[in-house]
């Protein structure tokens, strides 16, 4: 059972009669253990509720729409942690003093199935199971590194091998997707151990709708923890190889590519990116995977909203060190027939994690500010996207307000909201007030 905390006015909930503070316990006879319970067995246009108020029980009935909400609010999800011991853990890796959520280990499949996070299914009872299956939380993201029970076991800190793949297997017989990705360990699951894995979950298509390979990440911030290194470019080109051999014979069986390299993995080969269709519906966006292509297509649609002239105009656009090199190739194409814009792209090195750490989602503001230091940065200074968390707070805790502070110009942060037609207006228009400022001074002085 679970205690009901507010009852929405005019609701469903609140006619029937129900309280704040009443303990739910079914739906349609199924127990009710959090709001994606609430949310399925409600979802029918018969519900009959069971609940218990002071220790006394109480029935309610109602006919409604299909997915008409009840009303009933619960507790937020209390987050399921990881017992894992995963050699190339991230959070393991962080630095102190960081902001606290950084370094919660989740392992909720409930989290994965609303916000994609990546579980290894290690913790998993029976009745996780079942009401996964029950509920149709598909799909879900899976953190699967290796096939082979031992290697999975070294690689997660098991004390025992699991049985990940009749976990999986289970899962897809009964209607769940799953999404899969792979961290490659140079010498612990790559070579013949990654064939075995890729080929092992293919087996499970199409419940298994996708695999990526990601290279893994280390930080500076290792000591005492399990030797372990960055793939090499020779290994990483060996991988590519790989991929583009069995996406060929994917292609042919399943029609679709099923397995996906990381941007990062395309990126420290010098690939071509592919174009949209080679994503099919871009199933990982999430893990880095098709991120550079969205990008791309995204610059693209806004080249005909540019204007031809501007009034002398200098960007600073910021951006990690591995996609530096593109970024500066697409940018410079995309403002080529701009006259008058001045364009300065700025490759920031991870002093807070380390420079093996090179993507731009996890660089510091304080990083950020202190390579600006010895910038000229013109009239505006533009971040990416993944820079900031939801509560505009940089990964060093660095507040977005206190950043702009600190540079005193125009800082916008690239995305939905601030895409370059808007942000060159912004800027064009700041210009033209100060400018009608300055000439409205010089005409009141006296000739």
């Amino acid at each position: 059972m679970i205690r009901i905390t507010e009852i929405a006015p005019d609701s469903i909930a609140a006619r029937l009669g129900l309280h704040a503070g009443d303990r739910l316990l079914t739906i349609n006879d199924h127990e009710i253990y959090d709001v994606l319970g609430l949310i399925f067995w409600s979802s029918e246009s018969d519900v009959t509720i069971a609940a218990q108020r002071n220790g006394k029980p109480v029935d309610y009935h109602c006919k409604k729409d299909a997915d008409e909400d009840l009303g009933v609010v619960l507790p937020d999800l209390k987050i399921r942690c990881c017992g894992n011991n995963c050699v190339f853990c991230y959070v393991d890796q962080l630095p102190e003093n960081l902001r606290a959520p950084l370094y919660v280990k989740d392992e909720d499949y409930r989290l994965s199935f609303l916000h994609g996070n990546y579980v290894t299914l290690t913790n998993l009872s029976n009745n996780d199971l079942q009401r996964i299956i029950a509920e149709r939380l598909s799909p879900l993201y899976v953190s699967v590194h290796a096939t082979d029970p031992e290697v999975r076991r070294r690689l997660l800190g098991l004390r025992k091998p699991d049985n990940i793949l009749n976990t999986m297997r289970l899962l897809t017989e009964s209607g769940i997707r799953l999404h899969t990705q792979i961290v490659i360990c140079p010498g612990w699951n790559d070579g013949k151990v990654l064939e075995k894995t890729v080929q092992d979950l293919v087996e499970l298509v199409p419940g298994v709708q996708s695999i990526s390979l990601v290279p893994v990440g280390l930080t500076r911030h290792r000591q005492g923890l399990t030797p372990l290194r960055a793939l090499t470019v020779a290994e990483s080109h060996e991988i590519m190889k790989a991929v583009r051999r069995w996406q060929k014979q994917y292609l042919q069986r399943y029609e679709m590519r099923v397995v996906y390299p990381s941007d990062e993995l395309l990126l420290m080969t010098t690939s071509r990116i592919p174009g949209t269709s080679y994503y099919e519906e871009f199933p990982q966006i999430e893990n880095g995977v098709g991120l550079i292509r969205m990008l791309i297509n995204d610059l693209r649609s806004q080249r005909k909203q540019l204007p031809n002239q501007l009034d002398n105009i200098h960007l600073t656009i910021i951006t990690g060190v591995l996609a530096a090199p593109i970024l500066r190739d697409r940018l410079f194409s995309l403002f080529s027939h701009v006259k008058g814009l001045n364009i300065n792209i700025i490759e920031v090195k991870n002093q807070l994690l380390g420079e093996s750490v090179t993507v731009s989602g996890l660089l510091a503001g304080g990083d950020i500010l202190n390579e600006l230091k010895t910038n000229e940065l013109g009239d505006a200074v533009v971040l990416p996207p993944n820079v900031l968390n939801g509560n505009n707070l940089f990964l060093d805790d660095l507040k977005f307000s206190e950043f702009c502070k600190s540079l005193k110009i125009p800082v916008f942060v690239y995305g939905e909201n601030a895409k370059f037609p808007l942000i060159l207006r912004k800027i064009s228009e700041k210009k033209a007030k100060e400018n009608r400022k300055k000439t409205a001074k010089k005409s009141e002085i006296p000739s």
